[in-house]
């Protein structure tokens, strides 16, 4: 059994956490109907094309050579840092500051459409 103040100190660091977790956080996804995941799959699709052509144009390499580099989306990883990697060893040469700027801005507008994706999808 818990005391009186062991009750008080678990009920304050649970409204702790409440209040510190995001409120997008504490609500589940709604379900996506098939025209919205379909919505979605194509305009992630659109994204993640205009992502690899703007890194082979800042790198000089070959599209295939930059989908071939790319880790796998369901990796826990740093997705730049291992593409950044893969084609440095790939190109065989190190990647200039610009062109790391260039893939990193890259990647900020494909998140960027894939969130606007998502939030199109919900009126779709």
């Amino acid at each position: 059994m818990f005391c009186a103040l062991q009750k008080k100190v678990l009920v304050g660091a649970l409204l702790a956490v409440a209040m510190l977790t995001p409120v997008a956080a504490q609500q589940a996804p709604a379900a996506r109907t098939p025209v919205q995941l379909a919505y979605l799959k194509s305009e992630t699709k659109k994204a993640n094309e205009a992502f690899i052509k703007q890194v082979a144009k800042a790198t000089g390499a070959s599209e295939a050579l930059v989908r071939r580099a790319l880790p796998d989306e369901k990796r826990i990883t740093d997705r730049l840092a291992r593409l950044v990697s893969a084609l440095e060893k790939d190109l065989k040469r190190p990647l200039t500051e610009d062109e790391k700027s260039a893939i990193a801005a890259a990647e900020d507008v494909r998140k960027k459409a894939i969130s606007e994706a998502e939030l199109a999808a919900a009126s779709k």
